[in-house]
């Protein structure tokens, strides 16, 4: 079983560097690596051209982060792909040397993922299964600790029109809509997540994008009671991550905010 580490990146020479010493530092040493990058101006290609242990590479303009994740998905011959773009991690040097052996005949394979935000660190199991519609809708896996057949990737591509949830949207789309693809989770834990990165970051946007997809494929009426329900969660979570104070602020902010609504819908003849 052969598997095929990715890393994509623009600009973001420091990010790469951790990333690739993360890559080439673990124990085990079969695994194929691919370096795509979008013609960075920083060095980054430079670096890249100097690493030996990277297999294959490429440099050139590409239209966003799954344009370039699915130029790599082009080039891979391993058995599953993992994607740790710069700045991800490994979480330790014997990551690959204990999934392997787990790996056989699932299409998906999620781990655990240690998250550093903050206000404090927290280890985030994969999601149990079975997987019900509201935790599809609401969950995602992270794309660092998930190993997916090479072969699904390359049969559905992922949509580049999404420009921050596609790796999301391949797996919904797989696992919820196809009855003969699976899902095993893992207690190993894979990759280091900071709460930095752009699905973080756009977390607007990943919501927008997530009730886009959902809506392609289920009623309004579903889509809407699913989440709003997990609005008032959501931002609980994002309260929490932060500094002590900057969490009390945030939490005092969305108590008011949501007050005043209840206040309105309470005054409504």
């Amino acid at each position: 079983m052969r598997v095929s580490v990715i890393t994509v990146n623009l600009n973001d020479l420091k990010g790469l560097k951790a990333t690739v010493e993360s890559v080439i530092g673990q124990t085990y040493v079969d695994f194929e690596y691919i370096v795509v990058d979008g013609a960075s101006t920083d060095g980054s290609k430079e670096y890249i051209a100097g690493t030996e242990r990277i297999d294959q590479w490429m440099s050139e303009p590409d239209t966003g982060i799954y344009n370039a994740m699915n130029k790599a998905i082009a080039l891979a011959h391993g058995d599953y792909c993992i994607f740790m773009n710069a700045g991800d991690t490994f979480y330790d040097s014997k990551v690959l040397e204990e999934v392997v052996p787990q790996l056989d005949d699932a299409d998906f394979y999620v781990g655990a993922t240690f998250v550093m935000a903050e206000s404090k660190n927290f280890l985030k199991e994969a999601l149990k299964v079975p997987l019900d519609l509201k935790t599809m809708l609401t969950c995602m896996p992270c794309h660092q600790s998930t190993f997916t057949r090479t072969a699904l990737l390359k049969e559905r591509c992922y949509r580049e029109d999404l420009k921050i949830i596609s790796d999301w949207e391949m797996f919904f789309h797989c696992y919820y809509f196809h009855d003969g693809n699976s899902y095993v989770p893992m207690k190993t834990t894979v990759s280091v997540f900071h709460y930095n990165g752009l699905s973080w970051v756009c977390r607007e946007k990943v919501s927008e994008e997530v009730k886009q997809v959902a809506l392609e494929v289920f009623p309004k009426r579903i889509v809407q009671h699913i989440l709003h329900k997990e609005g008032l969660e959501k931002k609980i979570e994002v309260a929490m991550a932060k500094s002590p104070l900057a969490r009390d602020w945030k939490l005092i902010r969305n108590a008011f905010k949501y007050l005043i609504k209840d206040i309105f819908v309470a005054l409504k003849p």
